[in-house]
This record gives structure tokens, sequence and C-alpha cells, in this order.
């Protein structure tokens, strides 16, 4: 449910200062909201962002969405080239076992 909210409150939050705004969002979901604070607050929080935003670099993501099939990065035009992507994905994985 965060996720959703943020994602389409993305423009109301992109420049602003995001705790305040997110905490609003936590207690709008009726979530327990010192857990919330605890957790946005936390050094292991910071440390498991930060090694998740390293390792998208390192694989080569420059923004979202940013997809990948079978180890590779894909740049789908279209939801049915995208089908047509695992499609094949699929049928290829299931020709070589």
């Amino acid at each position: 449910e965060m996720h959703d909210l943020l994602f389409e409150k993305q423009k109301d939050w992109e420049f602003a200062t995001t705790s305040q705004i997110f905490s609003d969002y936590a207690a709008t979901l009726q979530l327990d909201i010192e857990k919330f604070n605890t957790d946005i607050t936390s050094t292991e929080t910071r440390k498991k962002i930060n090694e998740m935003y390293r390792g998208g670099v390192q694989a080569g993501v420059s923004g979202t969405p940013t997809f990948f099939l079978n180890g590779k990065q894909i740049s789908p035009k279209s939801v049915d080239q995208f089908k047509q992507l695992i499609i094949n994905a699929i049928a290829t994985t299931t020709v070589s076992q």
C-alpha cells in the first residue's frame, strides 16, 4: 500500500523534504508510526538502500523502470513486446533443459 501511495503521489514529494510527508502517508495507511520512523532513520535501512543502489549502478540501471530477463537488461517498447520476450525466454529455457 505504501509503495502504491508513493508512486501515486510522486509529484507531491519528489522535490520536498520527504521524512514528514512519508510519515504522514504512513499515518494515513495506519501503519505503526513509531516503527516506521525508527526504520526510516535507521543506519541499517540506510546501509541496505545504499547497497541496493550500488548494485543497480553496477548492473547498469540508470532509471526506473529497468527490466532484466535472464540477467540481461531489456528495453521493451510495448507490453506485447515485453510478453514476447518472456515467452521466448521460457521457450529457450524449456528447450535447453
